[in-house]
């Protein structure tokens, strides 16, 4: 081999051999991108799925918050209805005080008339009897 077709065959074995690295660069460049994509889309898979959970919490938030409001709103009726019948009840203590009142004043009074026609309806049973014993038989 005469020393240019040595040279030729060093020239050529660089070039192969740039060129592998070359290849291999490429082959690693190519393997990056493809692990970033990846990565990409893990992370943007983990985005919407942390975004998901996200909404689900504001909507249960959400909702326990106008339950929370609700309560407070029906604590306050129930407040302001004790306090109505704490200002009402004694007028409907003295109201049923003065039915009841009423009630037993009727009463004795019904008790009094009773009374009264029982000791007429003896009165009459004794005239009736004194009649019957007056009266000759037949």
């Amino acid at each position: 081999m005469t020393q240019i077709e040595v040279l030729r065959e060093n020239e050529k074995a660089k070039r192969e051999l740039e060129r592998q690295k070359i290849q291999e660069e490429q082959t690693m460049i190519a393997d990056k991108e493809n692990r970033i994509a990846k990565a990409k889309m893990e992370l943007e898979a983990m985005k919407n799925k942390y975004r998901k959970t996200i909404e689900e919490m504001k909507q249960e938030y959400e909702e326990k918050l106008a339950k929370k409001e609700q309560i407070q709103q029906e604590i306050k009726q129930l407040e302001e209805e004790n306090r109505d019948l704490e200002t009402d009840m004694p007028e409907i203590i003295r109201e049923l005080q003065e039915k009841i009142q009423a009630t037993r004043k009727e009463t004795n009074a019904i008790e009094e008339e009773t009374r009264l026609v029982r000791e007429e309806m003896s009165k009459v049973e004794q005239e009736l009897n004194q009649l019957r014993a007056s009266r000759p038989p037949e």
